[in-house]
């Protein structure tokens, strides 16, 4: 469907029945299989580390440090943050 001027404000990219989103969803899902499948191909020639020796450990490590940083957020603010409706009654 092309563009006009009477239906501009409520356009959405489609890309072949596809929204734009979904696309470059499964292009960042693809995108981080095919760098973790490198990691399995590539492992460090001369590991310092005991962790070094697995492979993909990093990413994994750097993806649960960032799902536990989010998650003391949220309840730091829950706890810290939020008030009772009454508060400054």
């Amino acid at each position: 469907m092309p563009l006009s001027l009477e239906n501009h404000r409520t356009a959405k990219i489609d890309l072949g029945g596809v929204p734009l989103v979904k696309k470059l969803r499964l292009a960042l899902y693809i995108s981080i299989a095919a760098v973790s499948l490198l990691g399995f191909i590539f492992p460090y020639q001369h590991p310092h580390f005991w962790w070094q020796k697995i492979p993909v450990f990093d990413a994994v490590f750097g993806f649960i440090g960032c799902i536990v940083i989010i998650l003391f957020a949220k309840e730091l603010g829950y706890r810290w943050l939020t008030r009772d409706e009454d508060y400054y009654d």
